[in-house]
This record gives C-alpha cells, sequence and structure tokens, in this order.
C-alpha cells in the first residue's frame, strides 16, 4: 500500500479521488453505475452513500457560466473526467443527506466499500489520504509511447544530435524528464542516494548536525513515477559508459528486465536505507520499474570506457546509432575573416579523413558546434576552440602521414603546422583560408 496522494483541502481532495478513480482503465463505466440523476438529467448522486448533488455530467464541456449559480461557481470548472462524449465535473458544494457539506466520512465510505481492491481513503479533521493498493494500476490517461523500448542507448560520434533526439522524443510523447551525466566518479549512492549531514536549529537557536537520506537522480524520478501514475517518466543518463555501470547500478540490474507492460520482471529488496526512505514515502521496499518510468542513455562512441560495460548489462539495453544528418549540416556555415565556407561540405572531407587516419568513432557530427541563431553562422573562435582544438588533441595531433594540419606556401609546397599556431596574432584568418584550399573545400560568400 502506498500514498497516492495527501491534502488539508477537502474540496480538492474530493476532485483528485474521483479525478483517479475515473481514469483508470474503465473507471467511468465503473463509476457511472453508481451514480443516479437527481433534480436534472445532468446533475448526478450516489445514493446509496447519501453523496447528493456530487456532479454534474454533460455531452459537450461547459463553460464557467454554465457552473454557476446565482453570483457564485458551483463546481469545478475544469472536468475530473473527460472523453469525446462525457465530460463530468465535481460540484464544491455537494451535501450529505443529514446536511453536512462536503462529508468527507461518505466519500471515504463509498471508496473503501465499492473499490476495496484498488484504493483506500484515510481521513481525520485535518488530513485527507488516498492509498493504493497494488504497486502499478492501469491508467487510461496515461499514454505510454508506443513502439519505443523501455530501456535505450543511443549512441554516435560526438555531436550527432543524440541529446537532441531524447529532449524531442520527451516532448512529443510528454514525458517529465530527470536528467544525471555519468564519470568516473559516479557510485551507487550518488545515483540512488545516501545519507549526508544537515543542519538543524534546536529552539534555543542552537545548530547541529544530523543526517538524513538524500534521493539522487535515480530515487527521485522512481518515486514520482508511483506517486503519479497518470503521468510517465524518463530517466535520461548522459555519457553512461563514462561510469562503471556494474558499480553504479548494483542490484537495480535485474530490474532492467521488463515484462510485456513495461513492469520489472523481478524486484529487488532495497537496501536498508533507501528501503526505509521508500516507506517514509509511502512505497514498498521491493524495488520494480513501473511501465511509465523509462531509462534513456547516450554514449559517444569516440570517449575511451574506463568501465567496458559487461555483455549482460548491454543486453538489457536496447541500442540505436545515431548517425552523422548532413543535411542539417547544409544550412550552417564557417566564417573566416570575410570569407565563409559550408559545414556539411567541410564535415563531409574532415570526416573522411578521420576514418582513414582513425576510425567512423572519431567523426564530427553536424551538432558538434552551435552556430549563431540568427544566421546560423559559426564564428572564428568557435571553430578554432572547439572544431580544431577537437581534431587536433582528439584525431591527428600523433598523425603524420594523414594529417589535415597542412596548407599549401607561395611557393606551393605542403607545410604542416600545429594547433597552437592558429592564436599566434595575425595568423588565424590566413592560415585556415589555406587549411580549407589545401582540404578542397571552396568558399561560399
Amino acid at each position: 500500500m502506498k500514498i497516492l496522494f495527501q491534502h488539508k483541502n477537502r474540496k480538492d481532495f474530493a476532485h483528485d479521488v474521483f479525478k483517479t478513480i475515473a481514469n483508470i482503465k474503465n473507471g467511468w463505466q465503473r463509476l457511472n453505475k453508481y451514480l443516479t440523476s437527481t433534480t436534472t438529467e445532468t446533475k448526478k448522486s450516489i445514493v446509496s452513500y447519501n453523496l447528493n448533488g456530487l456532479m454534474t455530467v454533460a455531452s459537450k464541456p461547459l463553460t464557467t457560466s454554465d457552473l454557476m449559480s446565482g453570483d457564485n461557481v458551483r463546481f469545478f470548472v475544469k472536468p475530473f473526467y473527460s472523453d469525446s462524449k462525457t465530460y463530468a465535473y465535481l460540484s464544491t458544494q455537494w451535501r450529505h443527506v443529514g446536511g453536512n457539506n462536503l462529508d468527507i466520512e461518505s466519500l471515504k465510505a463509498f471508496i473503501n466499500q465499492e473499490y476495496a481492491d484498488l484504493f483506500r481513503v484515510e481521513a481525520n479533521k485535518n488530513d485527507f489520504v488516498l492509498f493504493q493498493l497494488l504497486d502499478w494500476i492501469d491508467n487510461e490517461k496515461m499514454t505510454p509511447p508506443k513502439m519505443s523500448s523501455y530501456q535505450r542507448i543511443l549512441y554516435g560520434s560526438p555531436g550527432t544530435g543524440k541529446s537532441w533526439k531524447i529532449h524531442q522524443f520527451a516532448q512529443t510523447h510528454n514525458l517529465e524528464v530527470v536528467r544525471t551525466t555519468f564519470h568516473p566518479d559516479t557510485d551507487y549512492s550518488s545515483f540512488v542516494g545516501t545519507y549526508k549531514p544537515t543542519v538543524k536549529s534546536e529552539d534555543n537557536g542552537k545548530e547541529f548536525f544530523t543526517y538524513k537520506f538524500v534521493p539522487q537522480a535515480f530515487t527521485k524520478t522512481y518515486v514520482k513515477a508511483y506517486q503519479n501514475p497518470e503521468k510517465s517518466y524518463l530517466l535520461v543518463i548522459e555519457e553512461i559508459n563514462r561510469g562503471n555501470c556494474a558499480q553504479i547500478f548494483g542490484d537495480l540490474f535485474q530490474c532492467l528486465d521488463r515484462n510485456d507492460t513495461g513492469q520489472s520482471e523481478y524486484s529487488i529488496e532495497a537496501e536498508a536505507d533507501l528501503a526505509k526512505y521508500l516507506e517514509s514515502v509511502g512505497l514498498s521496499n521491493q524495488i520494480s520499474l513501473p511501465p511509465n518510468l523509462y531509462l534513456y542513455a547516450t554514449m559517444n562512441t569516440s570517449d575511451q570506457s574506463l568501465f567496458p560495460m559487461d555483455s549482460a548489462f548491454k543486453r538489457r539495453w536496447d541500442w540505436e546509432y545515431v548517425p552523422i544528418d548532413y543535411a542539417k549540416a547544409v544550412e550552417m556555415s564557417i566564417e573566416i575573416g570575410e570569407k565563409r565556407y559550408n559545414w556539411a561540405d567541410f564535415l563531409k572531407r574532415v570526416n573522411e579523413k578521420i576514418a582513414k587516419a582513425q576510425s567512423e568513432d572519431k567523426q564530427i557530427g553536424n551538432f558538434f558546434v552551435k552556430p549563431d541563431k540568427t544566421d546560423n553562422v559559426i564564428s572564428l573562435e568557435a571553430f578554432k576552440s572547439k572544431v580544431m582544438f577537437y581534431l587536433w588533441s582528439e584525431v591527428f595531433r600523433h598523425e603524420i602521414e594523414n594529417s589535415i594540419f597542412q596548407y599549401k606556401n607561395d611557393e606551393d609546397k605542403t607545410e604542416t603546422f600545429t594547433f597552437s599556431v592558429l592564436f599566434e596574432e595575425g595568423r588565424d584568418i590566413e592560415l585556415l583560408h589555406r587549411f580549407m584550399e589545401n582540404l578542397g573545400i571552396v568558399q561560399t560568400s
């Protein structure tokens, strides 16, 4: 049993309760069985539980004026349930037959009796709580991305738009995103959570240190997914191959096996500190990834992994190669002095050279450097400090025979140069023009 939500305001609590029970799979059909018309056909009550004047149900969306009586709005202006034929609005003044407005005890009796297989309401004078009895309840309003895997690693050369593609995926499917980045020092506690010291104050003003469990990216996303089953969540791990995945995931590795519904095939028992935290927020100490939680990661193939992934970990992810999109690169240009060169022309020529000297892993993607937003132009400084620096430090520094750091002098003889020469006063523009010419790249303007 876990807490779905907790309110102090009885109107908001009642609205969220009916929103929850109406939007589970076949939820409206189930709720509609208890509704009877009272004063008019559209006004509905649950007579058997003395919930009178509970809601109004219309065949089209209602305006605020439709929901008014006299000078006051008598219903929530947003329906707690809607589809193409039905729009249900909860009253803000429903009454118990005995005369009490907003009687939570009647609502509690209705839920705890008629929805005893799924939910439970606990209420006192100040707090109203809805509990969910199952780990997962199918919710019709939650639309997980179709034909998409629950765990996916997007890989390719740097700058191919892996993170951008995940961003587009999240926007398309209305996913709430939590991001983290792996690096050599990332461990289980920095991914899942651990106890950390915090400062508290006593009544007399004195401060003292205490420790509390601080959840990290995984636990934050996991808790949100269970507490909000109507939403879908995406945990994005940037640079997943830069961390020791086996150590970072630990036992969570077992949860990556999903069944046909998206739930973890196997659950694991949380270690003591995490278990205590999960129980404090109303969740089970048995960890099982829900269907509304997705894990996506990026991996630059040019980065040498310090901690190679083992095959057992790899096979629990779907892999998607993100190629270089030269069509998008055509829209960009490089500005060197008063001349411009097409970014796509440069990439094609340079990537051919990289493939011969090193491997495709080191090639440059179309989004490797950001152009100016107004005219899609890559500045001279960005080109030198990002593109040329990468080519020198990661690819051609130790290349002699296949180096591209060459140009033709005034006597038409080939000379080589180093990256540092580009920062000698007055040399960069002329040198880069000759560099482009030696590569066979023609200026566009």
